[in-house]
């Protein structure tokens, strides 16, 4: 119980953290400090579709690490076994899979709308550090904080493998999140991601997003634009905002009005 309540609680500061880096470098692009505007509810709430993502993708690797814990209880006490040999052995038994999630991925690219070739990459090499860097961080942190673990021991093989699980993965959602906040604002200055996305305020002035402001997002009390001309980020009041409409296929939607 004492665990799943330290596991909470790391999970927990690991959503606040990488939400926080993920909108610091997105904005930071754009020229906006967006921290002092969002509070710990927002992070989290704008923040769940890449931890929805996150999460997905670990979903699936963590067939591969059971299977792969399973496999090396025996080879990861002995540290005449290289790690890196430990790991090809394993990587081999499941190559046929690594395939075929990234050729869906990259067939994905083709069918969605608003993917590009950076999103297709990033999904490549989350999936690749899923399936190789994981693995291999483990065996190296449980030799390197575990000591050396008897084979019999499965018991604290095991402890040693959910710590060294949740300590990887808090790492790597961190960098997952730091790389998310800069491929979006790679879309939006480059792809003009929310070409189309019209505002409309309160005092009847508005913006079209085929100028040269474009819309970067939206909080509970403020919304976020770019000047292209002027490489300037723009903060508004929500208050000041009578309407927000997305262009199709989401053009009915609106975020404020």
């Amino acid at each position: 119980m004492i665990k799943i309540l330290q596991y909470s609680g790391v999970f927990g500061a690991i959503l606040i953290i990488s939400g926080a880096l993920k909108f610091y470098f997105y904005y930071k692009q754009f020229n906006i400090s967006v921290l002092r505007f969002f509070d710990l509810q927002e992070i989290l709430t704008l923040f769940m579709d890449n931890v929805l993502a996150f999460l997905g993708a670990m979903l699936v690797s963590t067939f591969f690490i059971l299977h792969f814990h399973e496999n090396i209880k025996a080879d990861i006490s002995n540290e005449k076994i290289k790690a890196g040999s430990i790991l090809i052995e394993q990587w081999g038994l499941i190559l046929k899979y690594i395939v075929v999630v990234t050729t869906f991925v990259f067939v994905y690219k083709f069918v969605a709308i608003n993917v590009t070739y950076k999103d297709a990459l990033l999904l490549t090499l989350l999936g690749v550090i899923m399936f190789t860097i994981v693995p291999l961080l483990y065996i190296l942190v449980v030799r390197k904080f575990g000591g050396i673990v008897e084979t019999e021991s499965l018991k604290t093989t095991d402890t040693l493998f959910y710590d060294g699980y949740i300590f990887i993965y808090s790492l790597i959602f961190i960098c997952y999140s730091i790389a998310t906040g800069f491929n979006e604002a790679y879309k939006v200055k480059n792809k003009r991601y929310y070409k189309g996305v019209s505002i409309e305020f309160k005092d009847s002035t508005a913006i079209s997003g085929d100028g040269d402001t474009c819309f970067l997002g939206v909080s509970k009390n403020y919304i976020y634009l770019y000047d292209f001309k002027t490489n300037t980020g723009i903060v508004h009041s929500i208050d000041n905002v009578k309407a927000i409409a997305f262009p199709k296929p989401n053009s009915h939607e609106k975020v404020k009005e």
